[in-house]
Formats: C-alpha cells, sequence, structure tokens
C-alpha cells in the first residue's frame, strides 16, 4: 500500500486500498497494517520515499528509503512517548534534549553542558580487562595548572579545570585530540593519576615520620 503526500494532502495510490484523502489538517489514524506501506512526498522535487514496516505482527519499524537524512520536525519540540504516555526521550528547539528512564528525566544536554540525575558508573570490573598492570607514578602531574575560566562563546562563567595543551606535553593519555590538536580533557581518567600522586605523597610522609621517630 503506497500514501502519497500531495498538494491537497495524503492519499491513497492505489485505488484498492481503503483510504481516502486525508487533508494536512486532519488526523491520520490507521486502523491496522498491511505487512508494509510506502509513503513518499509528491510535493518535493526529489520524491525520496520513506516507509512503515510491521515485520512480526509486534515491532513497527520507520526508516528512510531514500539517500538522505530521515527528518523528524517539530515547531517546537519533538516528543518520543510509550503508547501509555510515558516520557522517552525530548528534544527541544534551540533548548534541551532530555532522556528519559521509566518516566523519570536522567539525562539534560544544556546551554552549559549536561545534566545527569543520578550516579555516573562506568564499567570496571575484572571480567572486562586484560593485560592488568600497575600506573606508574608520574610526578608530572604536579606540573599541570588547574584553573579557573570563562568560556568564549559565553555559555558559562567561572568553570573550573585544565588547558588541554598544556595537559597534552606531559600526558598526552589523557588528551583528546580533534584535527591533530588537543581538544578535551579525560577527566576522569586523571583522578587515577591524582590517586597515585596522592599514595606517593602519603609515603614520603610515612617515610619522613620514621625518621622523626
Amino acid at each position: 500500500m503506497t500514501i502519497v503526500r500531495n498538494t491537497d494532502g495524503f492519499s491513497s495510490r492505489a485505488a484498492s486500498d481503503p483510504l481516502a484523502l486525508f487533508n494536512f489538517n486532519d488526523p491520520i489514524n490507521f486502523p491496522y497494517f498491511l505487512d508494509d506501506f510506502l509513503a513518499y512526498d509528491d510535493t518535493q522535487a526529489t520524491g525520496n520515499p520513506w516507509t512503515f514496516t510491521q515485520t512480526n505482527g509486534t515491532d513497527s519499524i520507520v526508516s528512510d528509503e531514500g539517500t538522505g537524512k530521515l527528518v523528524l520536525r517539530g515547531s517546537t519540540a519533538v516528543e518520543i512517548r510509550g503508547t501509555n504516555g510515558e516520557d522517552l526521550a525530548g528534544f527541544n528547539m534551540n533548548g534541551a534534549v532530555n532522556l528519559y528512564y521509566d518516566n523519570s528525566k536522567k539525562f539534560e544536554a544544556t546551554a552549559t553542558g549536561i545534566s545527569v540525575t543520578g550516579t555516573v558508573v562506568e564499567s570496571s570490573s575484572i571480567a572486562y580487562k586484560e593485560n592488568v598492570q600497575p600506573l606508574d607514578f608520574n610526578d608530572a602531574i604536579y606540573s599541570v595548572n588547574a584553573v579557573k575560566y570563562d568560556r568564549k562563546d559565553g555559555s558559562s562563567k567561572d568553570e573550573v579545570g585544565v588547558i588541554a595543551e598544556e595537559l597534552y606535553k606531559v600526558l598526552p593519555d589523557l588528551v583528546e585530540c580533534k584535527d591533530g590538536k588537543p581538544e578535551a580533557v579525560k577527566y576522569t581518567k586523571m583522578t587515577m593519576y591524582l590517586l597515585e600522586a596522592l599514595k606517593k605523597q602519603n609515603q614520603e610522609i610515612q617515610e619522613l615520620k620514621a625518621k622523626l621517630n
């Protein structure tokens, strides 16, 4: 079954299909699915098709059959919800991107960064690891300066961190590069070097205490 969008609305391409012409302002409710049906836009020069497919009586798939992108547009936002009304994801124009778990917002991308509700964890079980070796202490971590700064794009002020270029000179493994230039810092991995630095300092303190005693 083929659904065609033209200047008047949507219509069934095959005369035998039990679908009349739908106006743009009217809701479209399909009482049933055939195995699949094809839809495309007669008002666009390319006419690239997209399909709704019900493959096994349970899953329904929206797929782009053209060479371009599959674009979903909303005047202010695009939201994805379950049939029970549960929020799954939300994409707001010039605003936040939200992801939900069990109808509770857990992730939000904002103008100043990312907000997470809950705990951010990384898998770290020995079951996933091989070639495990101690992390050698590197006193180069002492040469890295913590700084306070404002972002040039005005998105945030009074942030704290390190300078990627400076860190790259001494601990390149902690820096992500873009086009061959330092771009981002792996802050969570930096804590492992700081842990070793603290252990090294504690060892030196204990040795000094032993000498004094």
